[in-house]
């Protein structure tokens, strides 16, 4: 008589790639060699047959996979366990991990805790069911969301910290559903969903490949509006690794301006993108981490541009014979560097310089939204540029520009209800 598979689901959403098969048994399948890997589509994965599976919460960030796997092997003083008997994976967004261990392993079973470092970690059979929310409002009457016919009577615990909203739910299926869906309708109002540890706070979390760049960044297309309009995305509260971005950075091959879009191109894109949200975010907050230390940005609030053209006059004066030239000599030199930092370093040595920025004509920015990379799409993410010339972003922004045309007769004339300067 052969099995029959009675459920095929996945075990946890924060760990997608595991799924748990359940079987009647059967006396074929007890004395067969079952295969410890298989194929499908090109895809391998790893047999784990009547395994046994449990979890570790709120993990220390210091703590990796490998300390886990060392700590298991001198628990059930077993060495060098093989990955057929013992997988261990650990989400490094939620610090949650998934431990799974069969044949030489299954000792572990008997065991409620893990030791490591000194400390006593508790075994859990599963993870809580927790849901974060955001934006909610501190205004934001909770009951709206809690009687919501997707949570009704099953929310048994939350936490409310600035505008967003952690939610305990006693059913995994709803779990499962509002994880599926993403976003939460209220009366109008929309939530965006994820999941949280009880110790989750974003401002902790680092943007690098398990947080942003192997996973979520590249479900969009290479665009800031789409996250400028969500103030509360959970890009403009990671912390910034400068070594993490160029490290992936470095790894996409570079492609000349005339080939046609590939995959490593729309990478680049999206890497650049990353990095314009996060000037945006260090903005908004006006400050940002370097080193470990926080920089405090001087911004002004009352942000003046002009724009000129051919037919703008800078001062009126009378005609005037130059009879004496101001400078002896001009000192012409081409250097291969960046050009703000020879900015930077001749300002330093007390000169005045002034940076000439070659400038899309008819865009501002350029293509900065959509992460260019030319002089001028890179400027605009190394500074404030955008709150100058972005007429566009004002309504994203707490303090606009004033913005003046300065015409042929030296007059300063406010430009208004234009989309474009």
């Amino acid at each position: 008589m052969s099995e029959k598979l009675l459920s095929c689901d996945q075990l946890n959403a924060q760990f997608l790639n595991i799924y748990q098969f359940i079987c009647t048994p059967s006396d074929q399948l007890l004395h067969t060699d079952i295969k410890k890997k298989i194929y499908i589509n090109g895809i391998s994965a790893r047999i784990y047959y009547c395994a046994d599976c449990n979890f570790f919460e709120n993990l220390p960030k210091s703590i990796t996979q490998q300390d886990l796997k060392e700590a298991i092997e001198r628990d059930i003083e077993q060495g060098n366990i093989s990955s057929s008997s013992l997988h261990i994976q650990l989400n490094e967004q939620t610090r949650d991990a998934c431990v799974i261990v069969t044949d030489k392993a299954r000792k572990w079973v008997t065991k409620t805790h893990l030791n490591l470092h000194g400390k006593s970690i508790l075994k859990k059979n599963g993870l809580i069911c927790r849901l974060l929310l955001y934006p909610v409002p501190q205004t934001y009457n909770m009951q709206q969301i809690f009687n919501h016919e997707i949570f009704h009577g099953k929310v048994i615990n939350y936490k409310h910290n600035d505008q967003t909203l952690t939610i305990e739910l006693s059913d995994k299926k709803t779990f499962h559903e509002c994880l599926k869906f993403g976003i939460l309708k209220v009366n109008g109002d929309i939530f965006h969903i994820k999941t949280s540890s009880e110790s989750t706070n974003s401002e902790d979390n680092e943007i690098n490949a398990a947080t942003w760049y192997k996973a979520e960044m590249l479900q969009y297309k290479p665009d800031i509006m789409q996250f400028v309009v969500t103030p509360e995305h959970i890009i403009f509260h990671y912390r910034w690794n400068a070594r993490v971005w160029l490290d992936e950075f470095e790894r996409s091959p570079t492609h000349s301006r005339d080939s046609k879009a590939t995959k490593t191109d729309n990478i680049r894109h999206l890497l650049r993108m990353t990095v314009m949200l996060n000037t945006i975010a260090a903005i908004r907050k006006k400050s940002y981490i370097l080193d470990g230390q926080e920089v405090k940005l001087n911004l002004n609030d009352k942000l003046k541009t002009i724009v000129y053209d051919h037919k703008s006059k800078l001062e009126q004066c009378d005609n005037k014979t130059l009879t004496k030239t101001p400078y002896e000599k001009t000192t012409v030199e081409v250097i291969q560097e960046d050009c703000l930092v020879i900015y930077e370093d001749l300002f330093k040595n007390n000169y005045h310089p002034l940076l000439l920025n070659m400038a899309n004509a008819t865009t501002p920015g350029g293509g900065y939204r959509k992460g260019d990379g030319a002089q001028e799409e890179n400027l605009f993410r190394r500074s404030d540029y955008f709150r100058s010339l972005d007429i566009e972003f004002d309504e994203y922004q707490e303090q606009q520009s004033d913005r003046f045309y300065c015409t042929s007769e030296c007059q300063m004339k406010r430009i208004e209800n234009q989309k474009r300067i």
